[in-house]
């Protein structure tokens, strides 16, 4: 399906048991109907190209003018229309499901801006859209145990926390119909991956053969969704195969061969495949890549994971995970993620033994699939920012980790997320080395695939972690952010800076409203109020103020004493708070604030 600036294009294929000549003249029209709008059109078999003398099929275009119709949009940014749309001959009907809307995968070179690389963003209905999306993985071992109720759980859940696009993993699997339809009815993207992951593929031909019929009926399949945005060939095959990451140390004498044996499979049998059967969508090779400049280099680029070209994947587990300058400023984050434990009540699913529940039991150990020591890593990563508890009660303390590795996960989507965001506007692109114009991020991972230490944000069951919650946040379309540049920096060059992130195509109109706030009274020791005012989707920076000097008028001594808060009222309705630490929580001293609990009510 496509169109131009006055009509749709819809294309059929039409299938007869006999030849339609041979019928009366009372069966020689086909009518086709677009239920609930008045366009309707009859067609005469007579003006139909039968590709061969026994007439058993043929091929149609059939033109919808677009006042007819209302476009599909992706979740945030407008409703999903869905029409039913009928095909009668001899009596008989035929109704599929349709949807309409463009998508472009928009890859500028910046060479007229003098600086280098190209740029990476999607463009839907002619609107250019900022990713705010996951990475989706099997939702269990067991693909029987999926329902379609369980399904709606996790996909109403991703919508929720207002994402717009899932990529689906290549080291999953091609998700059943179910899927595709929930997420084409609310309005979630699908990045689809072939089935290919961190492995080198034969390509003989009886392989060869066996992926054409699988990449066909794939796309046969899935190509009537709109939901489905881009094809990928594989997951990080590039990156694993090219010389400069070695992933899968290949001895150069063989590389040729293996070079080659990656271009056969990947772009002339999937990439010639996916252009002749469905056009209408991009296709990248790998997933990381550099797009158009991996083609440039003949489909295996030199740094597939550069930040000047197409996405990047990215995980550093020996760098504090809250710190905003370890992340690459890329084109596209489509792979990032951090590790928290599942909630108390999850893992009782699996076990009531109290020696299991401990932070490295033999048991979550077995769990952990980070084979770097995942346990370990877990605690160190917390150690940056946390306090790691001191308690003798095991279990007190199993839960205690718990919830401080679902905070440091959730600071990390928040981190990775505020850092996209701010550059994700092309007047914030850097001069020097042409880094910025960021314009999605795709965290890993939305779902769980068992019960265990894990990258997701949703529990095995559909359980939010904290993660999701934040997620949720911090993918706000209007959003405020107050960032300490340099990070924990406290000298006279550290600055505070507040942007805002307008993702409305309309704009928005509102009030900024800033404090400094100690932990000992919630009187705030500085209030700074700013108007704004923006007509169309952009990033700007509202104020930039001396870290000290900002410390000094509210009165704060050190780091360890004040938080800034800052929230955004839009028309005296939205309300979205952030808050800036000044240091990592583990410094500051806070006080008991003797809570009690009054009364427990059940919200109708």
């Amino acid at each position: 399906m496509g169109n131009d600036s006055n009509c749709w294009n819809v294309d059929f294929y039409l299938k007869f048991s006999e030849n339609p000549f041979q019928q009366s003249n009372t069966y020689q029209t086909i009518h086709f109907r677009l239920l609930h709008t008045n366009w309707t059109y009859t067609l005469n078999i007579s003006s139909l190209t039968f590709p061969n003398a026994n007439y058993e099929s043929a091929s149609i275009t059939v033109h919808i003018p677009s006042h007819h119709i209302k476009l599909w949009w992706p979740n945030g940014y407008g409703d999903q229309y869905l029409y039913e749309f009928q095909v009668e001959y001899q009596s008989q009907l035929k109704t599929k499901r349709i949807e309409f809307r463009t998508i472009e995968l928009v890859e500028e070179d910046y060479t007229d801006l003098g600086l280098n690389g190209t740029s990476f963003y999607f463009k839907v209905n002619n609107q250019t859209i900022f990713i705010k999306g996951s990475n989706w993985i099997p939702a269990d071992a067991f693909q029987e145990r999926i329902t379609r109720e369980y399904l709606e759980r996790l996909l109403y859940s991703t919508a929720e926390a207002n994402i717009n696009m899932l990529r689906v993993w290549g080291g999953g699997v091609y998700e059943k119909d179910d899927f595709y339809e929930l997420t084409d009815q609310l309005g979630i993207m699908i990045w689809q991956d072939f089935m290919f992951s961190d492995s080198l593929y034969p390509t003989n031909i009886a392989f060869l053969q066996n992926i054409q019929n699988e990449i066909s009926f794939q796309v046969n399949r899935l190509k009537s969704h709109p939901s489905i945005v881009l094809w990928s060939g594989n997951n990080e095959n590039e990156a694993g195969i090219s010389k400069r990451y070695s992933g899968y140390h290949i001895p150069d004498v063989d590389r040729p061969k293996y070079e080659n044996d990656y271009r056969l499979l990947y772009v002339h049998l999937i990439l010639v495949l996916v252009e002749t059967l469905d056009p209408t969508r991009p296709f990248v090779t790998s997933s990381p890549s550099n797009g158009w400049e991996t083609v440039k280099e003949n489909y295996i680029a030199d740094d597939p994971q550069s930040p000047l070209y197409g996405d990047v994947h990215y995980y550093n587990d020996k760098v504090d995970p809250w710190n905003y300058t370890y992340v690459p400023i890329s084109r596209f984050l489509s792979e990032t993620g951090l590790q928290s434990m599942p909630s108390l009540e999850t893992l009782l699913q699996i076990t009531n033994d109290s020696k299991d529940l401990s932070f490295e039991s033999s048991l979550m150990r077995h769990r952990q699939h980070n084979v770097r020591d995942g346990q370990k890593q877990l605690l160190l990563e917390m150690m940056f920012n946390l306090p790691l508890p001191l308690i003798n009660d095991s279990l007190q303390n199993f839960t205690l980790l718990i919830y401080l590795s679902q905070i440091n996960q959730a600071m990390y989507i928040k981190t990775h997320s505020d850092h996209c965001r701010r550059y994700s506007s092309r007047s914030m692109m850097n001069k020097n080395n042409s880094q910025g114009h960021t314009m999605g991020l795709m965290y890993w991972q939305l779902n769980d695939i068992w019960q265990a230490p894990t990258w997701s944000s949703i529990e095995y069951g559909g359980k939010w972690k904290m993660s999701h919650y934040y997620a949720k946040q911090v993918y706000q379309p209007v959003y405020v952010l107050p960032i300490l540049e340099p990070y924990l920096t406290y000298d006279t060059t550290s600055l505070v800076k507040i942007y805002f992130i307008n993702e409305k195509f309309n704009g928005t109109h509102g009030q900024v409203h800033c404090q400094i706030n100690d932990f000992h009274s919630f009187t705030p020791h500085l209030r700074l109020t700013f108007d704004v005012n923006m007509n169309s989707s952009d990033v700007k920076i509202l104020k930039e103020m001396p870290y000290q000097e900002l410390l000094r008028q509210s009165e704060c001594s050190n780091a360890t004493d004040c938080i800034l808060r800052c929230s955004y009222s839009e028309d005296f309705e939205n309300n979205y708070e952030q808050i800036l630490f000044f240091t990592q929580p583990k410094n500051y001293q806070l006080q008991n604030p003797q809570l009690q609990i009054l009364s427990v009510k059940n919200r109708t």
